[in-house]
């Protein structure tokens, strides 16, 4: 270890060793439980809530990379062993910076993944408190900019993964093999009597802020939160050659949140993959997937996501857009919740005009043979 000067400390100081702790104890946890969430399916309803508790640290471990950062700018840490090799120094020098690129790369890709998602689902950290969408929010929608930001944030995880592995195999060789003060820089001094106040002061303000959250969460209704996939049903009727022609399509998903307290912070959204289409009717059935009616291999799926949702005298009232074939237009629909065969269900109808979204303008330009007229139909269980 070099000899300590008045340029270098022998050690890192407390704050540098309990923000170093925290961070590492909730970035390995938050690892643990993405990859956990992961694996579930997208209709089970305990997905829904371990990904909010994921974003809520994730939204804290950005808010102490940040501070950790600052402080790091601010700071000289303990020299790296004057007897290391240019290779050891330049390694632990390219890990660190990656280190703190991936913390920051991590949380920062999640929150514009939840920007970006056209499914627009509001993150309410640890159920107290909402969390804005990034800046630009609406805007990386439109560019539907939600898959780029899925893979960094993937790509990233793993990435942090095998350089946090690296990073404890180095500290261990240090201490193991090399015998040197490394790992010993960034342990807690349990004999400093100032290290012992200043972590209590920290787990004091932790459980202080858990205890202030806990209590602003226990004074609001939990909002009925719903993710539903298996049990959506989304349809449609028009009329053909004078027959009404109902449909429907096979691979739907309904993601839906409500909070009567706080109807600002609650959502619909819907997702149809165009290819599943299907109706009864075989020379309907086989024009549906074509270009130029849905054109499933250019636009695979089509949605609806909600600005707003009001009480109305019958139920609610659902304003928002639909996006077909990449045209977006405002809908605005009422919708009913219900007990049906002991089950609340949620439903609605409304109808859009088929040529405001191009469907069929070429083969059948007016409303001759096929209405312009379509009624939308939804279905789906809490």
């Amino acid at each position: 270890m070099n000899q300590p000067n008045k340029h270098r400390p022998i050690r890192y100081n407390d704050a540098a060793v309990i923000l170093h702790w925290l961070i590492a104890l909730l970035l390995i946890g938050m690892l643990m439980l993405g990859k956990y969430t992961h694996i579930l399916e997208d209709d089970d309803p305990q997905k829904f809530v371990l990904v909010q508790w994921h974003k809520s640290f994730g939204i804290i471990a950005l808010l102490l990379i940040i501070i950790r950062l600052l402080w790091r700018m601010s700071y000289t840490p303990p020299a790296h062993p004057a007897d290391a090799p240019k290779w050891e120094k330049f390694a632990a020098k390219g890990t660190h910076i990656l280190l703190y690129s991936l913390m920051l790369i991590m949380p920062l890709s999640g929150w514009l993944l939840v920007s970006a998602s056209p499914l627009n689902i509001d993150t309410i950290l640890f159920n107290a408190i909402k969390w804005p969408h990034a800046p630009g929010a609406q805007l990386l929608q439109e560019k539907e900019l939600g898959h780029l930001f899925h893979n960094i944030h993937a790509y990233a995880s793993g990435a942090l993964i095998l350089l946090v592995v690296m990073h404890v195999g180095a500290a261990l060789k240090h201490h193991i093999i090399n015998k040197d003060d490394v790992l010993r820089c960034m342990t807690p001094d349990w004999q400093s009597r100032s290290f012992k106040p200043k972590l209590v002061a920290a787990l004091t303000a932790i459980a202080l802020a858990a205890g202030g959250l806990a209590l602003i969460a226990g004074s609001k209704k939990a909002p009925a939160v719903v993710v539903t996939a298996n049990n959506s049903h989304i349809g449609f009727n028009t009329v053909v050659a004078g027959e009404a022609t109902p449909g429907q399509f096979n691979e739907s998903t309904i993601n839906f949140t409500l909070d009567d307290n706080d109807l600002a912070a609650s959502s619909l959204n819907a997702t149809v993959k165009t290819a599943s289409v299907f109706t009864e009717n075989y020379q309907v059935n086989g024009s549906l997937p074509a270009a130029d009616w849905l054109d499933d291999e250019q636009h695979p799926e089509a949605s609806f996501t909600s600005k707003s949702i009001s009480k109305d005298a019958d139920g609610y009232r659902v304003d928002g857009t639909m996006t077909i074939k990449g045209i977006s237009n405002s809908v605005e629909f009422p919708m009913t919740i219900n007990e049906q065969d002991g089950k609340r269900v949620a439903s609605g109808q409304f109808i859009i005009n088929r040529f405001d979204y191009k469907l069929g303008v070429s083969e059948q330009p007016d409303e001759e043979y096929v209405d312009a007229d379509i009624t939308i139909d939804f279905s789906f269980e809490l």
